[in-house]
């Protein structure tokens, strides 16, 4: 499981302006979680995060042209995955892999979210998609404590949830 948070977080720093090489040799995740946080995401250059004000709830951040920006949370390019809590550690998704590769293969936002009783919980990230599967990952930062969340779905539908915390 541990690897499969570092791939998940090795995406994160690049998708976040750094390079896989920079990273190459983290084994750890908190080491991982540390050069997350070192990361230069905003003052200057485009990469000032945007001022945000109660006008702006239900945006999210998003690069516009090269730069953090507001933009808003479901588009008409979002395709979105629904996971939900069966019960005793099993998920099921409204989507098969089938739908979600031909989703990312047309060039739409393939997004995920958890539903648990009715709420939703967390917006996922895809991380990583191949013949095989797809991993989609969410990170929570609290205080002092980290968590990253993980739906593994494999290409015959089964579907595993983990989490871990650093």
């Amino acid at each position: 499981m541990s690897y499969k948070i570092l791939q998940a977080l090795t995406a994160l720093y690049v998708k976040l302006g750094g390079t896989a090489a920079d990273v190459a040799n983290i084994t750890t995740i908190p080491a991982m979680i540390k050069a997350i946080a070192g990361l230069d995401i905003g003052g200057g250059g485009g990469s000032s995060l945007p001022t945000v004000t109660a006008d702006d709830n239900g945006k999210v951040l998003a690069v516009v042209e090269g730069a953090w920006d507001k933009a808003n949370a479901i588009s008409d390019n979002d395709f979105i995955v629904t996971y939900t809590d069966s019960g005793n550690d099993t998920y099921t998704s409204d989507k098969t892999f089938a739908d979600i590769y031909s989703a990312y293969q047309a060039g739409q936002n393939v997004t995920a979210k958890m539903e648990i009783a009715g709420s939703t919980f967390d917006i996922f990230t895809l991380t990583s998609i191949s013949n095989n599967g797809c991993v989609f990952s969410s990170v929570s930062i609290q205080s002092t404590k980290i968590s990253v969340y993980q739906f593994i779905h494999d290409s015959n539908g089964t579907i595993t949830f983990e989490a871990a915390e650093a």
